[in-house]
């Protein structure tokens, strides 16, 4: 409406919405960090979490490997958590053309033993994955061509798992990751900020778990499917009226 004009049309907003019986936290996130609901696993500095030296954190990137995706910005994040002595094991969920470069930047950064690219998987697999994951990240960006996501689908399905995120402060995606309060967001295309996000978390275990039950929360109120769809069927059902 701002960037068009004209008159002011009636709106009604239905977001996406995800399954909440089948996107829910898991409970083998929580057998095994104690039934406390924290994430195990990250050898870092002395300032890190003590809860977290078990194993390297798991960070997942899910998403088609394209510049619109960001990845390369994550990868070079990772270098620098590298060169803080933290541990992590970062996973890519998806394909696409930027594969082969973004592989090239892994080996160039010297992370190979760190990242792994896991090609296209099922949603069961997803699901595997999100149960075992400590933090996800979506550092989507402009691409030089123009094009930017609206609001990636992933970041609905890990917050519904319980799983704390970090994204970019871009096009609609603050309106689910506000800001410290369900989610952390950083600049497009801004490695040292993602680094920055990424240290805080698994330093401090009490905001990994606020931000997990809040944004749990503002799935469960504004992003359950059957809701939604249900709102939907009303609009129809009234106009048909």
């Amino acid at each position: 409406m701002k960037e068009c004009g004209g008159s002011v049309p009636k709106l009604q907003v239905i977001r996406c919405g995800v399954d909440l019986r089948r996107f829910r936290p898991a409970d083998e996130r929580d057998a095994a960090a104690g039934a406390t609901g924290v994430p195990t696993g990250v050898t870092t500095d002395a300032e890190a979490d003590p809860a977290l030296r078990d194993r390297p954190a798991s960070i997942t990137c899910i998403g088609t490997l394209h510049e619109v995706k960001g990845q390369r910005h994550l990868i070079a994040a990772l270098a620098t958590l590298a060169e803080r002595g933290i541990s992590v094991c970062c996973r890519f969920v998806g394909d696409g053309p930027d594969r082969a470069e973004l592989e090239g930047l892994v080996d160039k950064l010297g992370l190979g033993g760190s990242v792994e690219f896991l090609g296209q998987r099922m949603r069961s697999d997803v699901l595997e994955l999100l149960a075992g994951t400590d933090i996800l990240v979506a550092p989507s960006v402009p691409t030089s061509g123009g094009k930017r996501e609206g609001l990636p689908v992933v970041l609905i399905e890990a917050m519904a798992a319980g799983v704390p995120v970090v994204a970019s402060h871009l096009s609609g995606i603050p309106e689910l990751v506000e800001n410290e309060v369900t989610g952390l967001t950083v600049p497009p295309g801004d490695p040292a900020a993602i680094a920055d996000a990424l240290a805080r978390l698994l330093a401090d275990r009490p905001l990994r778990q606020r931000l997990a039950r809040a944004g749990r929360e503002r799935i469960e109120t504004e992003y359950d499917l059957d809701r939604n769809a249900a709102r939907l069927i009303g609009l129809f059902a009234g106009t048909a009226a």
